[in-house]
C-alpha cells in the first residue's frame, strides 16, 4: 500500500513481482539477501497468500487454510534454512 492507501500494484502485477521476481534465484540470491529484501519478501508473501484467503488473519492471529496451495513456501524455507 501507498501512504494515500491505494495499492501500487494491481494483483497481477503484484502476482508476478512475487512469483517471478521475489521467489526466483535469477533475481533475488537468498545467500546475500538484505534485511530490506527480506521485509519485501515478508510482506508479498503475506499479501498474496491472503488475496488468495491461502492464509487467514483472524483475530491477530494467522491461520492456513490451504497449505499445499501457499505460494512461495519453497523460496521462505530456503530462506529460513540459510
Amino acid at each position: 500500500m501507498s501512504s494515500n492507501g491505494r495499492a501500487i500494484f494491481n494483483p497481477e502485477e503484484r502476482h508476478y513481482l512475487f512469483a517471478e521476481i521475489l521467489c526466483k534465484n535469477k533475481y533475488v540470491q537468498k545467500k546475500e539477501m538484505s534485511y530490506h529484501l527480506y521485509k519485501c519478501f515478508d510482506k508479498y508473501f503475506g499479501f498474496e497468500n491472503r488475496f488468495h484467503k491461502f492464509i487467514l488473519y483472524i483475530k491477530g492471529n494467522y491461520k492456513v487454510s490451504a497449505f499445499d496451495k501457499i505460494q512461495g513456501l519453497d523460496s521462505l524455507w530456503e530462506i529460513v534454512l540459510l
